[in-house]
């Protein structure tokens, strides 16, 4: 490989990992954006209000703070505390959290910095409350979670905050089938197809059958990882960005829709649709031809395929990534997205296998993929006008 071209091959990996970093952090500080702190207590008691500091250190101008001495708020602990229930050790400040216009969590007393960022980051199916319940290593605890949504509405309506109902957290099963649609539609385009096909094709006829096995699986994990990074940081960002969710979920699925509508009219008239730019075409032609024997330049030319490809997949991608952000579980989204990513590069494994082992030549796979490419791209458009209906229903419904 040569230097100006080992230097954009850099660059491309470069990009991809900056992607991964800074959308994440991008999509931190909107979420950060999202949060209320509504703090109870007595806020001309001096010692009362200094309890609150290590929040206020953390979140600053969010943190609304509301003087109990007043009926209203009085009111308001006096309601919580009965919502929550007698195993509860209720003392003051209170502290009811609201992210994106849901209840998150419910606090009472006295909490450390350290404290706070565990109440942050944890996760729960339901609204935690904590007191000063901590477990054996000195890590706090909810003292309980409440499931039960009519508590929770009655928390949320005490101070005027309603959740975006627009955004419901789904369950990560009534999503998996539809994950998986998508990333089957992903995992036959043609796009991928080929570009595999070819850079096989090279490492085959310039270097050898051994070479194969190699090569094609070095490639397969850097597209993985390219594809799950760029996925992770999309999918964080639009978990966060709840005031922009309709414009996005518009967005994408009326391009679902042009890409779907367009990939069975192409079925039909036996035309195929074209993906990828030429200038695209051309560069990443240029990458492909320079094949070695060593795996991390196929690794290499995996990640520089990955972002080029990405525009080319972007319609099921985007939608699986839009459907992962309805889950409240950061744990659940990862293992989806997990298994699209795996999905996507079965066939990428398969190939490679079959021209390894099976010595099965990469002119027949072309030969195989020209001959039933037409069945795939109606089959695979009709999943897309699904998949694209779907998501607007979420916003029109």
């Amino acid at each position: 490989m040569t230097e100006p071209g080992k230097r954009s091959l850099g660059a491309f990996v470069l990009i991809s990992l900056l992607a991964s970093l800074v959308l994440p952090s991008i999509a931190f500080s909107l979420a950060n954006s999202s949060l209320t702190f509504y703090a109870i207590t007595n806020l001309g008691c001096e010692a009362c209000v200094e309890k609150l500091q290590p929040l206020l250190d953390l979140y600053g101008d969010r943190v609304v703070q509301c003087d109990i001495r007043e009926t209203e708020n009085a009111r308001r602990f006096d309601n919580i505390s009965v919502l929550v229930g007698p195993e509860v050790y209720r003392a003051e400040p209170l502290v009811v959290v609201f992210e994106n216009g849901g209840l998150s969590a419910v606090v009472f007393g006295f909490h450390s910095q350290a404290d706070w960022e565990i109440i942050m980051d944890s996760e729960h199916h339901g609204v935690p409350v904590y007191s000063n319940l901590h477990d054996i290593s000195g890590r706090l605890l909810p003292d309980l979670v409440m499931t039960d949504q009519e508590p929770i509405d009655i928390i949320s309506g005490l101070f005027g905050e309603h959740p975006d109902d627009s955004h419901g957290h789904r369950d990560i099963f009534s999503l998996l089938p539809l994950v998986v649609t998508a990333a089957l539609v992903d995992a036959v385009n043609p796009c991928e197809f080929y570009v595999l096909v070819i850079f096989l094709s090279l490492v085959f006829f310039r270097i050898g059958r051994k070479a194969v096995l190699k090569a094609g699986l070095a490639y397969s994990v850097a597209v993985f990882i390219t594809y799950y990074l760029m996925g992770f940081g999309l999918w964080r960002l639009m978990d966060y960005a709840q005031q922009l969710r309709f414009f996005v979920v518009a967005v994408f699925g009326f391009l679902g829709l042009v890409v779907g509508f367009r990939e069975v009219l192409g079925a039909v008239l036996e035309k195929e649709p074209k993906r990828v730019p030429d200038s695209v075409s051309e560069r990443l032609s240029g990458y492909l031809e320079r094949v070695s024997e060593n795996p991390l330049t196929a690794f290499g030319i995996g990640v520089v395929s990955g972002v080029f490809l990405l525009p080319c997949t972007s319609a099921p991608y985007f939608t699986a990534l839009i459907l992962i952000s309805d889950l409240g579980s950061l744990v659940e989204g990862l293992a989806l997205l997990t298994v699209y990513n795996g999905i996507i590069i079965m066939p990428f494994v398969a190939i490679t296998l079959c021209v390894h082992t099976l010595k099965l030549r990469t002119a027949q796979l072309k030969m195989w993929s020209t001959r039933r490419q037409r069945w795939l791209n109606l089959v695979s458009g009709i999943l897309i006008i699904f998949l694209a209906l779907y998501l607007l229903s979420t916003i029109i419904l």
